[in-house]
């Protein structure tokens, strides 16, 4: 596993409830990363916009076979996706075949599931030495509750 974290540090929407906890997640990002979890923080500031709209489509690809919504997570309706990566950050699981297996935040009936959350459980499930040991697949099931 390895994750893809898209952000513009200083536009992320922190009183939007799907981006509870971000200031910390971005800081515990970091730790993670000194602690050898093959986390890459991308930001997304100087990024090309059809670049990002690409990310964005191999991204909810997790969502449709999860079942769960990210649409108006990271837009509206009318105008998916339009804050990926800017006003709401985002974490992208990306399994060993390369495609992504989840995306955080997202709506989980009707609860957001927030990049804090699963960060946090991520670090929690992590050995001394910083090895995964299914901390992934852990984490995302702890989010998800």
């Amino acid at each position: 596993m390895k994750y893809k974290l898209f952000y513009q540090p200083a536009v992320a929407l922190t009183e939007a409830p799907c981006n509870a906890g971000i200031g910390e997640a971005l800081g515990r990002a970091e730790e993670l990363r000194q602690r050898g979890v093959p986390l890459e923080m991308i930001d997304t500031t100087q990024m090309a916009p059809d670049a990002l709209q690409r990310e964005y489509i191999n991204a909810i690809a997790a969502s449709v076979v999860k079942k769960y919504r990210v649409r108006q997570v990271f837009g509206s309706r009318r105008h998916s996706g339009w804050l990926f990566g800017r006003g709401v950050p985002a974490l992208v699981v990306v399994g060993s075949s390369g495609y992504a297996e989840d995306v955080y935040p997202h709506d989980s009936a009707g609860r957001y599931v927030t990049i804090a959350e699963f960060l946090a459980n991520l670090a929690h499930g992590l050995g001394a030495d910083g090895s995964q040991k299914e901390a992934t697949r852990r984490a995302g099931r702890k989010a998800g509750r």
